[in-house]
């Protein structure tokens, strides 16, 4: 982001200061004032979906919904803001993670799959691949589409009713002292809802060194276990999906599936 473009964003929505990198997520968001800006790749969509998400009354939790700008539009010049949240996120919590996605989820589960329209990425394009019937790509290498092969050979399928989720839900709830918590950097996707409980618990056993049996949180457990090769299949393939794939990414993609593999081999002893 060049000066330029701080300057009209601080104009736009009435905000001072010096910007700040923000951790966390893809590195590329900044905060200014009480405003963070991230950046949005399709802007259309992007105002779409947070329309919808603004019309959600949450009970037991909070949205940081992006805020609008004197102009009434959420994104501008492909930057999207939202006011800055005291609070921290959690390797740990993971049952109060999980209550939590059953409050979001059954507000989500009233918005009309059927209008609700989608990003255009790499996560997406995995997700189209696991509950959309996509294909994967013919240009991808050998050894890429072998491993992604394999993973989605090994996934059943599954009756569970489609909904808008959040899919990446674990890292993205600020736990605050005395308030509610917030569920900030929505991720939507229509799957499952299990699919999201099972990225909650994978993520925190492949990154956040929570032990192992974390997935009997997931109840009844039978139920999970196929969702739990979704949240890890997704994981590589988003990776798959990355562009400009070489062998740096190759090499990262492989170091995911070395990360979630323990929750692989023990949900696929558990479902024999």
């Amino acid at each position: 982001m060049n000066v330029i473009v701080y300057d009209e964003l601080k104009r736009l929505y009435k905000v001072s200061g010096i910007p700040q990198p923000l951790p966390g997520g893809q590195g590329t968001s900044v905060r200014i004032g009480n405003i963070i800006f991230k950046p949005i790749e399709n802007p259309v969509i992007y105002e779409y979906q947070m329309e919808i998400f603004s019309e959600l009354k949450p009970k037991g939790y909070k949205i940081n919904i992006p805020v609008k700008s004197k102009n009434g539009r959420y994104c501008e010049m492909s930057y999207g803001a939202t006011i800055f949240e005291d609070g921290e996120t959690s390797s740990g919590r993971l049952e109060e993670k999980l209550h939590i996605s059953d409050l979001f989820h059954r507000d989500a589960a009233e918005i009309d799959i059927t209008l609700f329209l989608l990003e255009n990425h790499k996560w997406e394009s995995a997700n189209g691949v696991l509950w959309r019937d996509k294909p994967l790509p013919e240009t991808w290498d050998m050894r890429r589409k072998n491993l992604c092969k394999y993973l989605l050979s090994s996934l059943d399928k599954t009756n569970e009713p489609y909904q808008v989720i959040h899919g990446d839900l674990g890292g993205n709830i600020l736990f605050k002292n005395n308030d509610v918590p917030v569920v900030i950097d929505l991720s939507p996707t229509i799957a499952p809802k299990k699919y999201a409980d099972a990225i909650i618990i994978s993520d925190a056993i492949a990154w956040d060194r929570q032990p192992l049996d974390s997935i009997y949180l997931l109840k009844p457990f039978c139920d999970y276990v196929p969702f739990l090769k979704y949240a890890i299949a997704f994981r590589v393939l988003s990776i798959a999906f990355a562009e400009l794939f070489d062998s740096k990414k190759e090499k990262y993609m492989l170091g995911e599936w070395e990360a979630y593999k323990p929750v692989w081999n023990a949900v696929t002893k558990a479902s024999h």
